[in-house]
This record gives C-alpha cells, structure tokens and sequence, in this order.
C-alpha cells in the first residue's frame, strides 16, 4: 500500500497486515461485496489455508505471501482475526450475503476486470 495512507485507511487488499489489528466499520465501509470476501478470506489465507473457490485460490496464489499450509486449521485464528472475520461477515450480510463465485466472476467482470 501507500505509505502515505494511514493504516486506519489502508485496504486489507493491498495491505493484509491491517489485519493484524481489528478493523472497524470505518475501514470496511467502502468496500464492495467482492473486496469484502477476499478480506475476510486473507485472514484465512495468511496462515494458509487453501480454497475450494478457484477464483480466491487463484487469487492468493498470485501473492508473494501466500503459502499453502496442508496441516491448517481454524484452531490458529486468534481472537482479533475471529473479530474481524465477524465484522466483516456481518458487513457482507448487509449488502446481501457473501458473494458465490458465480457473482464474484461475474463483478471481476463487469468491474473493469476482463476475464482473460
């Protein structure tokens, strides 16, 4: 991310040590239902849990961080990533659920990104 962007303001996206601390509703309330799942799955993804979605394995798979862990299991959230999973599930519901990988090629699509 930008260093100029304080942390408060930085996207998980781009920054997934933001996720070190818990979010607030401030700092997920631009994000659309997309970016929203690949938050909430980042938490997972930091200690490496794979992903049946092709399109979020894809997706960590591209990132320089992302390690498939074969012995991972939720045991390792710790409270502050459980807070933030809970956060950011509640903020999906609101907007109508978390996206399936229908919808979510579907908003890659017609988002600007051009499935290749």
């Amino acid at each position: 991310g930008d260093p100029g962007v304080p942390a408060a303001r930085r996207s998980p996206l781009e920054d997934p040590s933001v996720l070190d601390k818990k979010l607030t509703a401030r700092q997920i309330d631009d994000l659309s239902r997309r970016d929203l799942r690949i938050a909430r799955n980042t938490i997972f993804a930091r200690y490496g849990r794979s992903f049946k979605s092709p399109i979020l394995q894809d997706w960590f798979a591209q990132k320089a961080w992302y390690k498939i862990d074969p012995k991972y299991s939720d045991n390792v959230l710790t409270e502050v990533d459980k807070a933030n999973i809970a956060l950011l599930q509640a903020r999906e519901d609101e907007l109508g659920g978390p996206l399936t990988d229908a919808d979510h090629a579907f908003e890659d699509e017609n988002g600007g990104m051009v499935a290749a």
